[in-house]
């Protein structure tokens, strides 16, 4: 069993923008913490340069930023009829903004580039006919269907997005209010490293930076931490990971950085279980203050699980996730490399295949590796044995012609 001061690697993954090997921070005579970069910290951030804390945002000024925006914002559901729009291309005096306007138009069947061309030539009284009649016919079509609109009031009032009945917003503050439930001391003391709230896409980035004395291993020689990405306007799923760091410098680059691949993905959509949420959302902030050890026990389940044909379950895993020839044949790659036949073998195959691939891919079959590991973070060890025994049982009826497309060398 791994110690527990030992950060475990098979939780998080490579370290980025690494400089050195198994160095750590360290303290002065008189009591001065240094990063493992020679940087002065503070008591509260041993892994993080005194200058570089300091300019980051302290959470309650996020909070407070985020709750300024939210007073003036506004949704409301509406039918087709309620949305014909004035001729000069406003909803009730609002104006719409160009992502607004996209999310209207896109029911409709209206290429971009042609609301692009009238707008940019002042062609604005013919759009708005144009987008009316559209209108009239969706609801000849589909009958008075409703829709789900969020908009900002105030002086610039405007139509930010024309969404799906079916959306479910889980908005920038209830987000940060449930990552600060899952902290001790409710999150007092958490910096914001990065926090970016753009209006026009509604997406939030954020990563915190979580104090030592969180973590259940104080003087470990990991800082820790959780990225946050949100969107509020259709854009973006609700992703939330844990991470770790050997150091972040003076100018806020994070040495020695680490990630897991596996956390909270809720996407905007049904009935969200808000129960289940916070419990993903406890459970990925635990394994960020434990440096991976949570995880960790999951993964020992799968370790247990035994595979009698991986290459059969990889056509299959890689069928069921819409994956593209290349990408399963990475996987395969991946896993011939460091061949081991348990179910968290074949995931790391996946997650050793995609570093051969571009970039955007690779988050994005670290993602799918993330998911097909364990069912969710408050999984136990049933729930484990469960999901894996439905995706083998599920691999048993692919064909050898299915097998032998990804196993084939040209």
């Amino acid at each position: 069993m791994q110690n527990k001061n030992d950060i475990n690697v098979n939780a998080f993954g490579e370290e980025r923008n690494s400089v050195w090997t198994g160095k750590s921070g360290t303290r002065d005579d008189d009591g001065t913490y240094r990063t493992a970069l020679g940087h002065e910290a503070t008591s509260e951030f041993h892994h993080v340069a005194k200058s570089w804390s300091y300019r980051c945002k302290h959470i309650a000024e996020v909070t407070l930023a985020m709750l300024d925006k939210q007073a003036k914002q506004h949704d409301f559901r509406a039918g087709i009829s309620e949305l014909i729009i004035a001729d000069d291309l406003t909803l009730g005096g609002a104006r719409f903004t160009d992502h607004g306007l996209a999310t209207l138009t896109r029911y409709l069947g209206m290429p971009n580039l042609m609301i692009e061309f009238m707008r940019e030539r002042g062609y604005v009284r013919e759009l708005s006919d144009l987008i009316n009649d559209g209108l009239r016919e969706l609801k000849r079509s589909q009958g008075e269907r409703t829709f789900f609109l969020r908009t900002t009031l105030g002086d610039d009032p405007q139509v930010n997005a024309v969404l799906s009945d079916s959306y479910s917003p889980i908005d920038h503050t209830e987000v940060i209010d449930r990552v600060c439930q899952a902290l001790p001391e409710d999150g007092r003391g958490v910096l914001a490293s990065q926090f970016d709230d753009d209006d026009e896409s509604g997406n939030l980035i954020l990563n915190l930076l979580l104090p030592d004395s969180f973590k259940d291993d104080p003087d470990s020689s990991y800082g820790c931490g959780i990225s946050i990405c949100n969107g509020r306007l259709g854009l973006g799923k609700l992703a939330i990971s844990p991470y770790i760091f050997r150091s972040i410098c003076w100018n806020g680059t994070r040495w020695g950085w680490r990630e897991t691949n596996v956390g909270v993905n809720q996407k905007h959509s049904g009935r969200i279980d808000r129960n289940r949420l916070q419990a993903d959302i406890n459970r990925a902030v635990k394994v960020a203050l434990s440096g991976g050890h949570d995880l960790l026990a999951l993964m020992y389940y799968t370790r247990e699980i035994a595979v009698i044909d991986p290459q059969r379950l990889i056509a299959s895993l890689s069928q069921d996730r819409r994956l593209s020839t290349e990408q399963a044949r990475a996987w395969l790659k991946g896993y011939s490399e460091e061949p081991v036949d348990t179910a968290f073998g074949v995931v790391g195959g996946l997650t050793r295949g995609a570093q051969s691939l571009a970039p955007g891919i690779r988050n994005q079959l670290e993602e799918v590796a993330g998911a097909i590991l364990v069912p969710s973070l408050t999984a136990d060890r049933r729930a484990v044995e469960r999901h894996w025994s439905k995706l083998l049982e599920r691999a048993q009826n692919v064909s050898d012609e299915q097998v032998a497309r990804i196993t084939a060398t040209n």
